[in-house]
């Protein structure tokens, strides 16, 4: 019995880990917070608020955070160089050394800032939980396809260590997938315990909202749905529903678990439509990929993209590299 699962767990860590499917999902998460900074002044981010009277707010360990290090006079320059090194993890480079880079800059703008949502939780928890999976990519670039199992020594099984290392990270992307399905069932089941969720209005209330809700002329356009008695409430407990079944793809098949992706990532653009919350549908986008999506299954039109690109490269290298090579060489 040991020894099958002992080779349960040899065959978990041998498949493919570092693959586009990680990528695209740190490329999402590190686009968010790149966005949130980027198009949010610090006066906007950093301001006093009730028993948080500084500006950062700092204390205990957030002290060591970027935007407590560089103080409230500079937090401008320290909001644009934030934007600098969320570009470079988005870029996908090096992915050992973006990796806790990403987490330093994420945890820094929720520990510090002040108005912040739970998006930005999210995604300071998503980028500490994926440190073990960057630090064991041996990529130049999270694009890039995975190593072959003969070149990478944790799958040969000639070093120990290295298959610890890789069990960790997997073990890490277990315990995000764990996360996230424990996200969609806290906010599924919590809705059943107010009063316009279950009896099918509150919906109504939230796209009507004159802050959160439709903008005219949409809402004037979509008022005749939204006073549809079936209408509002088929869409108020399916909402309620997709969350929970989202809960559920933590067992489902792979096949289902492509129909709930799909289905996730629709749920949040219309959320960000309605409701404006694009940071936090493209981080909940990046949450989803990682939990419904085997990390193993590269996505192929993403392949394909980057193959292309990778091609229209090469002749500009190869220019580059023929021009160096004409350069006069100095003697000795």
């Amino acid at each position: 019995m040991l020894t099958r699962l002992g080779s349960q767990v040899r065959a978990a860590i041998a498949r493919p880990l570092h693959t586009n499917v990680l990528g695209l999902a740190r490329t999402t998460l590190a686009l968010s917070t790149m966005g949130t900074l980027l198009f949010s002044s610090a006066s906007d981010i950093f301001r006093p608020a009730v028993g948080m009277p500084e500006v950062p707010h700092c204390g205990g360990l957030t002290r060591a955070g970027l935007f407590c290090v560089a103080g409230a006079t500079n937090l401008e320059l320290a909001r644009w160089l934030a934007v600098a090194l969320l570009a470079v993890v988005a870029s996908g480079w090096r992915p050992r050394v973006t990796g806790v880079l990403h987490w330093y800059v994420a945890s820094s703008l929720f520990t510090s800032g002040v108005l912040v949502d739970g998006g930005d939780q999210a995604a300071t928890v998503l980028s500490c939980l994926l440190i073990p999976l960057t630090l064991t990519d041996p990529r130049r670039w999270h694009w890039e396809p995975p190593v072959e199992a003969a070149d990478d020594p944790a799958v040969s099984g000639t070093r120990l260590s290295s298959m610890v290392a890789r069990f960790i990270a997997l073990t890490c992307l277990w315990a995000i997938r764990l996360q996230v399905a424990g996200i969609y069932f806290q906010a599924g089941v919590s809705k059943l315990r107010v009063t316009e969720w279950r009896d099918g209005t509150a919906v109504y209330y939230w796209f009507t909202d004159p802050w959160f809700g439709f903008a005219e002329p949409v809402r004037s356009l979509v008022m005749p749905v939204l006073t549809s008695g079936a209408a509002i409430t088929a869409i108020t407990w399916g909402s309620i529903a997709l969350e929970v079944f989202l809960f559920a793809g933590l067992l489902a098949t792979r096949r289902t678990r492509g129909v709930l992706l799909a289905l996730g990532i629709s749920f949040h653009a219309a959320i960000a439509l309605v409701h404006g919350l694009l940071s936090f549908a493209m981080v909940m986008w990046a949450a989803l990929i990682l939990f419904l999506r085997p990390v193993e299954e590269e996505f192929g039109w993403l392949r394909r993209w980057t193959n292309h690109w990778k091609t229209l490269l090469q002749p500009s290298r190869a220019l580059a590299s023929s021009a160096t090579g004409l350069l006069p060489r100095r003697s000795p």
